[in-house]
């Protein structure tokens, strides 16, 4: 049996989402000192194409599908699957997936803290769970591809230097996706300025459950609050304060998703005072109501298998 993790420490906050090392399995491998890589086929196959929402406690994975597709439900969010999906998983993100059978790719588990310098000087959006869908036949997903495959057969290789070679390869495929995030998320944001995002992003990461205010953020990065407000929406179309309230929301919908907290204790744990004003906030960046979402995501919940 898997070993059940609450989202966050907290009373009361008992989570029926698995934690596992790789999905299946409730002990660190050996493999996971450096990284670990395999076919989709390879896991997928064994547990009938399906892989229930779960998450990792400290592994970064990155998903390719080259063939077929399915869907992934990443955060309580579904979204279709198909050739050219990469999909992004930090640490502690909830996320799960039904493939299609015989779907063809390969997902790549790192330990976070093996390549946690090299994400802070990447994009900003590497560290938040995301499906990127890139073409088809165009060179981003080729490029992308040959870099899998490339780690792949390093990975279940044996000649000298692998390590070497496998922290090499692994740079280069963080690169490559960052770049489409980039393009995808800040085109025309400039390197200091996505510092700032990323900085920004990493204190709300820290402190939304206390946030402070947009100018207490600002002042610690050196800024003030209307730079910070232009540079977010550069980077995001999102201004500050929203992207504050968004990782509330998200941290909100996965308490009412995969806990069982009551309301009032999911508002209390993510700093409200006041559980109705919580209600407000909520249904009014969703359009329901809190107890309205959960309802509606009750088939999200997970069942532990043996």
């Amino acid at each position: 049996m898997a070993a059940t993790h609450p989202l966050r420490s907290r009373p009361g906050a008992v989570s029926p989402v698995p934690t596992y090392a790789l999905y299946g399995e409730s002990d660190h491998q050996e493999t996971l000192h450096l990284m670990h890589c395999e076919s989709i086929a390879a896991r997928g196959s064994r547990h009938g194409w399906r892989i229930r929402p779960h998450q990792h406690d400290a592994l970064f994975q990155l998903l390719h599908v080259r063939d077929g597709g399915g869907v992934t439900e990443l955060e309580g969010e579904d979204s279709e699957l198909g050739p050219g999906s990469v999909v992004v998983v930090p640490p502690l993100s909830i996320h799960g997936y039904v493939f299609q059978s015989g779907t063809v790719g390969w997902v790549v588990s790192v330990p976070e803290g093996n390549i946690r310098e090299l994400i802070q000087t990447l994009a900003a959006g590497l560290w938040r769970p995301r499906h990127l869908q890139l073409t088809p036949g165009g060179q981003p997903a080729a490029d992308v591809d040959a870099l899998f495959a490339g780690l792949a057969r390093e990975y279940e290789g044996r000649g000298r230097g692998r390590a070497q070679a496998l922290r090499a390869m692994l740079s280069l495929l963080l690169v490559a996706v960052s770049r489409e995030l980039d393009e995808k998320d800040a085109p025309s944001i400039g390197n200091r300025q996505r510092t700032h995002v990323q900085r920004f992003r990493g204190m709300i990461e820290r402190s939304y459950r206390a946030p402070r205010t947009i100018r207490d953020y600002a002042g610690r990065l050196g800024i003030s609050t209307t730079q910070l407000n232009r540079l977010c929406r550069r980077a995001s179309g999102r201004s500050a304060l929203e992207l504050l309230h968004d990782r509330i929301l998200l941290e909100a919908k996965r308490d009412l998703i995969y806990t069982t907290l009551d309301i009032s204790q999911v508002a209390y744990a993510l700093g409200f005072r006041d559980p109705a004003y919580f209600s407000r906030f909520f249904a009014a960046r969703t359009g329901c109501a809190p107890t309205v979402f959960r309802r509606r995501n009750k088939h999200h919940m997970p069942v532990e298998e043996d």
